[in-house]
C-alpha cells in the first residue's frame, strides 16, 4: 500500500510506502454518498518525523510557502520540515538539481543550528521557499553533479559563518564546504 499526500486540488505532493494494511471497517459520511472513509491497521510502518503531519497539512493548503517559513517552527521540528521538502520535491517531478536563477545564493548562518537547519537554508537559498538541494552530503553531491551539466556554477555567500560552524561542528562544516568547492561553487564565508 502506498499513502499519497494530496494538496487542496487533489494533486499528489508526497507519498509513503506503507506496506501491509488490514481494512477494519468502512463508513459513510454525512451528506452525499461516497463521502465516507475507512479505518485500517498499518503493520510495521512508522514515520520518525514527528512534525511531518503538520507540515504536510501546511503544504497541502495551497498557500504559497514564504521565505524563511521553516525558521518560524521549533528547531526540533526542522528535520521534519526537511523530510517533507525532500519527499515533496521528488513527488512533484523535480530533479536533484539547482532551479534557482540567481548567481549568488545567500545563507544566514544565524538560522543554522545543526545539519537539518543547514540543508533547509541551502535548499531555500538555491531553489526558493520549500526548495531542496540535498539533505545529506551525498544528496548535496547529487544535486551539484546534476546541476553542473545544466547550469553555470554559482556563488554561495555564507553569512555569520563562524556561529554556524560552531553549532554544526567543524568536521561537518569542512565536509560541506569541500563538496561545494569540489563541484565549482565559489563559497564566500562572512
Amino acid at each position: 500500500m502506498e499513502l499519497r499526500v494530496v494538496n487542496s486540488l487533489g494533486k499528489a505532493i508526497g507519498s509513503y510506502y506503507i506496506g501491509r494494511v488490514g481494512l477494519r471497517f468502512t463508513f459513510e459520511g454525512e451528506g452525499s454518498r461516497g463521502q465516507g472513509g475507512f479505518a485500517a491497521t498499518f503493520y510495521g510502518h512508522t514515520c520518525p518525523y514527528a512534525a511531518a503531519g503538520a507540515f504536510w497539512r501546511r503544504w497541502a493548503s495551497g498557500s504559497p510557502l514564504v521565505k524563511g517559513e521553516w525558521v518560524r517552527y521549533p528547531t526540533e521540528s526542522h528535520d521534519s520540515w526537511l523530510h517533507v521538502v525532500q519527499n515533496s520535491w521528488f513527488e512533484t517531478g523535480h530533479a536533484a538539481k539547482r532551479y534557482g536563477v540567481g548567481e549568488i545564493c545567500v545563507i544566514d548562518g544565524r538560522q543554522i543550528l545543526g545539519e537539518s537547519n543547514f540543508y533547509c537554508a541551502l535548499g531555500e537559498s538555491v531553489n526558493g521557499p520549500g526548495g531542496y538541494f540535498g539533505s545529506t552530503l551525498d544528496g548535496l553531491a547529487d544535486c551539484l553533479a546534476t546541476s553542473r551539466s545544466t547550469d553555470v556554477p554559482f556563488e554561495l555567500a555564507w553569512e555569520h559563518f563562524s556561529g554556524a560552524q560552531e553549532r554544526m561542528g567543524a568536521s561537518l562544516t569542512a565536509s560541506v564546504i569541500g563538496v561545494l568547492r569540489e563541484f565549482g561553487v565559489d563559497v564566500t564565508l562572512r
